[in-house]
């Protein structure tokens, strides 16, 4: 423990001021204060920061960073060296992680933990570094729920069995996951070590279902193509409407859902709204309070005649182990010759090479791709189709949505803390 290098006094409350090692180096770059930063003041769970001018006090983004009682004076000249030491000093709080970036709810995450939790935030430069860090003495001892954001699997990896164990056999007893899928997250290490794993469900709803929307359009209109042929500085020229199609015909045209949960049927209200579209789909059971609209096909045999009739089949199925390609040969030569297929799931449930083949021989009229199987690495054969709309990973990517996601994932370490359940537990684990 730091040694004090001073004690100050307001009224009947007492004040220290620390010295110890780098600390903001664990703070993402966005949320470190200013150069002029020299100390920190602590008094039980508060953590208060002192600039160059000792009469201006500011707080900093860390558990409960209130500025300093009105009240409180400077007693005598204090000189402070370079700001040290990872964590509140003297707190007794449980600790949680921030591992990833909060971009948009730093100050919701401020107010959630206020008095509750001392937050500790991901500094690590590899796995091995990562799991030292809850040792006796690391920057994360103690740590008993993780905020996890899947951008920090580039440097740690995946939470597969081996990560749970360790996180496990080190206190962690709750990983509040960002989004909706957690397929880097393996559900059945958590279950078997006594981790409990939330996510974020509902909160992607709108944003990807307007992006499989997006992708319906242009495959079926070419916008895309078009787009890149008239950057190119070419007009029309590469165009035929012979391949262009409206989605809004007497005949009605067919789209196929493969998976009607919040997404899939967000993206079904908004096709049938625009376009009156016949909306059909596929489960492993029947939805609850379905739309009077939709069409169950149940079962093998629902699959297969679902198939047949789609103009489109759009995916909304989680990725694991049971759905891992599961969108194969057989299913897409299941589908009509000139069909459409979209996905917005996740790029390991169709069978790339299958996808491939289809569009090179015409079977597939056409794909709309937001996820694929190795990103941010693209298959480059995918490149040369003209008819494949692809997108980055974007289906969530809106501010709202991201500032959502991070409420929801930090309300369920809240949860957790404060009622010893959060409410978002993945169906596996419930």
């Amino acid at each position: 423990m730091s040694q004090s290098l001073c004690q100050l006094n307001s009224g009947s409350l007492n004040y220290e001021i620390f010295h110890q090692k780098p600390y903001f180096q664990s703070m993402p770059r966005s949320r470190k204060p200013d150069s002029n930063l020299i100390g920190i003041l602590c008094r039980h769970d508060k953590i208060y920061s002192c600039r160059s001018k000792l009469q201006e006090v500011n707080d900093i983004p860390r558990g409960d960073c209130r500025g300093l009682p009105s009240n409180f004076k400077w007693k005598g000249s204090i000189q402070i060296m370079s700001l040290q030491g990872p964590g509140s000093l003297h707190s007794t709080l449980p600790r949680i992680l921030i591992c990833g970036d909060i971009l948009y709810a730093q100050q919701e995450c401020t107010d959630l933990f206020s008095n509750i939790a001392e937050i500790v935030y991901f500094a690590s430069s590899s796995r091995e570094d990562f799991l030292s860090s809850f040792s006796s003495g690391g920057a994360y001892e103690k740590v008993v729920g993780i905020y996890r954001r899947n951008i920090t699997s580039a440097r740690i990896g995946r939470f597969d069995r081996e990560m749970i164990k360790a996180l496990s056999e080190r206190g962690v007893k709750w990983v509040a996951q960002i989004g909706a899928g957690y397929d880097q997250v393996d559900v059945q290490a958590c279950k078997e070590f006594g981790i409990m794993l939330s996510h974020t469900p509902n909160a992607v709803n709108d944003s990807t279902a307007t992006t499989a929307l997006f992708l319906l359009i242009s495959t079926f209109r070419q916008f895309s193509k078009a787009e890149r042929d008239l950057r190119s500085g070419l007009w029309k020229t590469q165009i035929s409407s012979s391949n262009s199609y409206d989605l809004h015909t007497t005949n009605r045209r067919t789209l196929a859902i493969l998976g009607l949960g919040g997404i899939g049927l967000r993206f079904a209200q908004l096709v049938h709204d625009m376009f009156d579209m016949r909306i059909i789909y596929h489960n492993r059971h029947r939805v609850k309070n379905e739309p009077e609209w939709v069409e169950f096909y149940e079962g093998e045999e629902g699959l297969k005649r679902m198939l047949k009739e789609a103009d489109v089949l759009s995916v909304h199925i989680p990725l694991y182990k049971g759905t891992e390609g599961l969108v194969g040969e057989k299913m897409i030569r299941g589908l009509k010759r000139g069909a459409i297929l979209i996905n917005t799931a996740r790029g390991q449930v169709v069978d790339e090479e299958a996808l491939l083949r289809a569009l090179e021989d015409g079977h597939l009229g056409a794909a709309g791709l937001d996820v694929f199987p190795h990103e941010p690495k693209i298959n480059p054969r995918l490149l040369e189709f003209p008819n494949v709309t692809i997108l980055p990973h974007m289906g969530a990517s809106t501010f709202e949505t991201l500032k959502k996601l991070e409420v929801m994932a930090l309300q369920n370490l809240r949860d957790f803390l404060v009622d010893g359940r959060g409410k978002d537990i993945v169906e596996e684990l419930r």
